[in-house]
């Protein structure tokens, strides 16, 4: 595991050393997620699902959505 000292700027920002950038295949516009724990703050590059495969996910929750829309409702009104 590579190990770096790296500063924050003013605004907050940091910059990940072109040797990890590289080792780790990430490029400019990437995305990252970050992880805080009591200790550490941890990167971890995710892939976002495109449009087709995110609406792909919504066709498949839509029904069992509705049904819990029905669900609240007939509780909602009692």
């Amino acid at each position: 595991m590579r190990t770096e000292v790296i500063t924050v700027s003013t605004k907050g920002q940091v910059v990940l050393p072109a040797p990890m950038r590289k080792e780790l295949n990430i490029k400019a516009g990437d995305y990252l997620a970050a992880y805080a724990t009591d200790e550490a703050i941890v990167l971890k590059p995710i892939e976002l699902p495109t449009t087709v495969e995110f609406q792909s996910w919504l066709d498949k929750v839509r029904p069992c959505m509705r049904e819990n829309e029905k669900i609240f409702l007939e509780y909602s009104n009692e």
